[in-house]
């Protein structure tokens, strides 16, 4: 059987939190759109690293969702508003703008 608790007890342990290797850029993005001047995001248990909160400024720039600087931009709040993760929202941007 997948997915049995065989499966389970047989999975290597990851004993990383997950808030540690998840992408931080869906929710710096609403973070932005809902407190553009908020430089520190609020405290977290197990903080994710630096380094992902600078992959997820650096693709949010990418996407044009932030201007260097880090502001949101019109797009980045058009995407915050959609809900879903960054490069997704970018997907929908960009197919709608390509049917109007």
């Amino acid at each position: 059987m997948v997915g049995g608790s065989q499966d389970l007890d047989e999975a290597p342990a990851d004993d990383e939190p997950s808030v540690q290797r998840m992408s931080c850029g869906w929710m710096l993005l609403q973070v932005k759109a809902l407190a553009p001047n908020y430089t520190r995001l609020f405290r977290m248990f197990n903080d994710p690293p630096g380094a992902s909160f600078g992959r997820g400024l650096s693709r949010l720039q990418q996407l044009g969702a932030l201007d260097l600087p880090g502001d949101i931009t019109v797009k980045g709040k058009k995407m915050a508003a959609l809900g879903l993760e960054p490069m997704a929202a970018a997907a929908v941007l960009e197919v709608s703008a390509r049917d109007a």
